[in-house]
């Protein structure tokens, strides 16, 4: 009598938790935009952009040369990504404290120019307000500055874990 209205196997195969990236991305992680071969030959530069990850109510956004990007958009416009992790304590209320941190850098950065400052001043500072980097280094800061295959040792991040392909 059961065996008619028993249901079938297939949602039983079915993950219960639905899924929608493997990735985990956190606050305050690193992202790099690797430039392409062409571009690599061409500029003698590895990585086109560095940008850092700030959470506005949950949703992660991408703070990049002083404007904040959605991460799934940004993600969809990039073929390849890296990220570094950043591994540091965060204690209450710290994804506020980065949210805050980031305002304050764009508010730095309004009406520079960025080919004087690098294009890595934003994540830098970023980090210089939050005190994972002890002090920023005059001059230009690229991105190269922030890979953790860089020979640079300009910056000091050793809260961060290597490059990781997304």
């Amino acid at each position: 009598m059961g065996f008619l209205w028993s249901k079938l196997e297939t949602p039983l195969n079915q993950s219960l938790i639905a899924n929608k990236s493997n990735d985990i991305i956190r606050s305050l992680d690193i992202i790099l935009v690797p430039y392409s071969d062409m571009e690599i030959v061409l500029d003698s530069e590895i990585w086109k952009m560095v940008g850092i990850v700030i959470y506005k109510d949950t949703v992660p956004w991408v703070l990049l040369n002083g404007q904040f990007y959605k991460m799934d958009t940004f993600i969809k416009n990039h073929t390849q990504l890296f990220i570094r992790h950043c591994h540091c304590i965060r204690p209450m209320g710290f994804k506020r404290q980065v949210l805050s941190a980031a305002k304050r850098t764009v508010e730095i950065i309004q009406g520079r120019d960025l080919d004087e400052i690098g294009m890595g001043f934003c994540v830098g500072s970023v980090l210089g307000i939050i005190g994972l980097l002890d002090n920023l280094p005059p001059g230009k800061i690229k991105p190269h500055h922030f890979s953790s295959e860089s020979p640079f040792n300009r910056l000091q991040l050793k809260d961060y874990s290597k490059n990781y392909l997304i």
